[in-house]
């Protein structure tokens, strides 16, 4: 709807857009009056309805652009100010203010500290307002803050510890039955020759071999599951052959039970571009690239459909009634008819190829009693 056409803004909006432009009540009254005639009894008034049009400000109106809003007596009821017809009531200009003054830029100047401001060297860091916006302190251009950011001082050296050494041997097989090693840490002297200072071993063993699992499933009994189940058998494969054995350790069963049978449920609902079923034309052997149609649950027929059998426009799509040839170069011809019951119905008669011979046939693609 265009900003003029604003046929059905009662007089509640009238009021308030007359109020805003500084008329009053009573003139208002008089307006109208004059606008719609005398109403004697003489004879009857015409039905009429006040309009209120949005029209872009003029330069002289609004300098920096704005809106009018025009309320008037639509007496050609078009919704739309004619002046030649219409009875203009107010005028009103709503005005864009003045574009604002730019703000100032704020500048940052990085430079390096004196000594006096750190010892160890730093930075100072200068912000200033930037009155011609070139991001460089200029004269005349007022510094805001200064601030300084200094280097730490060296700390004091620490005194230089002892080297250590790392040495290591095979441990024996009363430290670990599988093998192991056994490492030595020693304390050198500032010689670099293992003295009287500390030292420490550790021994690390290799672990042992685990054993394996071995199991078998038997079925169980109807005591154990009603509905028929198997026991999962498994033991420690001790004898390291792989296979379960009753003479294993660690013998432990499992019961595992099937669920009792539910009730019958009802048939779901079936999407309308689900796929029932594969239609192939004249026999699935007449090529070896046979092409397929797809039955669709609403009754249409999907494939891949070109506008010749170059390929050209090649399309997945839902095909019309006509008839068509694979390109799957069987030969093979059909056409596509309703079925009479809301489907379509595939058909091709006898013929043969280099690949197969086929009998004439055709193929139903009736909608499902289930979509959703």
């Amino acid at each position: 709807m265009g900003l003029s056409h604003y046929k059905y803004i009662q007089f509640s909006l009238l009021s308030i857009l007359l109020f805003a432009s500084g008329c009053n009540l009573s003139g208002q009254a008089s307006d109208l009056a004059s606008a719609v005639g005398s109403t004697s009894n003489s004879s009857p008034l015409p039905i009429t309805e006040n309009g209120v049009a949005v029209i872009p400000a003029t330069l002289v109106q609004c300098p920096n652009g704005g809106m009018l809003i025009q309320s008037f007596v639509d007496l050609n009821h078009n919704s739309v100010f004619d002046a030649t017809n219409d009875t203009l009531i107010s005028e009103t200009p709503i005005c864009n203010g003045a574009n604002g003054q730019n703000g100032l830029g704020a500048g940052i100047q990085v430079a390096n500290a004196s000594v006096a401001q750190c010892s160890a060297g730093g930075l100072k860091i200068s912000t200033f307002s930037d009155f011609n916006n070139n991001g460089i302190l200029n004269s005349g251009e007022t510094v805001t803050s200064v601030n300084t950011i200094c280097n730490g001082t060296n700390g004091t050296n620490g005194t230089n510890g002892n080297s250590f050494s790392v040495s290591q041997t095979v441990a024996s097989s009363g430290q670990c039955l599988a093998g192991g090693v056994v490492y030595v840490i020693s304390e050198l002297d500032s010689n670099g020759v293992t003295g009287s200072g500390s030292s420490s071993s550790a021994v690390v063993c290799n672990g042992t071999n685990g054993l394996g699992v071995d199991f078998t499933t038997i079925p169980a009994t109807t005591q154990q599951c009603a509905s028929g189940g198997s026991v999962l058998l498994m033991a420690s494969d001790s004898s390291g052959t792989g296979v379960y054995s009753i003479t294993e350790t660690n013998q432990k069963s499992v019961v595992i039970c099937n669920g009792a049978a539910g009730a019958q449920g009802q048939a779901g609902p079936v999407s309308p571009f689900s796929p029932v079923k594969p239609i192939t034309a004249c026999g699935a052997n007449s090529s070896p690239w046979k092409e397929v149609l797809l039955c669709m649950a609403d009754g249409n027929i999907l494939a891949d459909f070109s506008a010749d059998m170059g390929g050209t426009q090649t399309r997945l799509s839902f095909i019309p009634v006509g008839s068509y040839q694979n390109t799957d170069s069987s030969g093979c011809s059909f056409s596509v008819d309703n079925d009479g019951g809301g489907g379509y119905r595939v058909s091709w008669n006898t013929g043969s190829n280099q690949y197969a011979t086929w009998s004439a046939g055709s193929v139903d693609c009736a909608p499902s009693t289930h979509l959703q």
